[in-house]
């Protein structure tokens, strides 16, 4: 929602405070791809393919794994993929900034999030 005259919306999804470090865990409980971009930043992602940390600004997140469901074989339960990242805001520059999906169709149908940096 905006304030009148304002330039941001006034009520962000997710507030952190500047010069903090956070472990964020990326869950994706569908079966389509999907990848975390965020913006003013770089981070860590815990592991890439060799098993090393690296730093990144857009992070794939892999699809849930299909399981069956014994109380209705018609509707499969899904196993979320699970993607772990840290976010250092210790240089990170006060101010409001979007998060979302880096592809186009899933963030047209509003898979992004506002930050804000106090």
């Amino acid at each position: 929602m905006f304030r009148a005259g304002a330039t941001v919306p006034s009520n962000p999804d997710i507030v952190v405070k500047q010069g903090t470090i956070e472990v964020w865990y990326l869950i994706n409980a569908t079966l389509e791809t999907h990848a975390f971009h965020i913006h003013q930043m770089k981070y860590v992602q815990e592991r890439d393919y060799s098993g090393q940390p690296v730093t990144v600004d857009t992070t794939f997140m892999p699809v849930g794994k299909l399981l069956p469901n014994s109380h209705d074989p018609n509707y499969p339960l899904i196993q979320p993929s699970i993607t772990k990242v840290i976010l250092d805001f210790r240089h990170v520059p006060k101010g409001t900034f979007v998060f979302h999906c880096h592809m186009l169709a899933h963030e047209d149908l509003g898979m992004m999030g506002i930050i804000r940096v106090e």
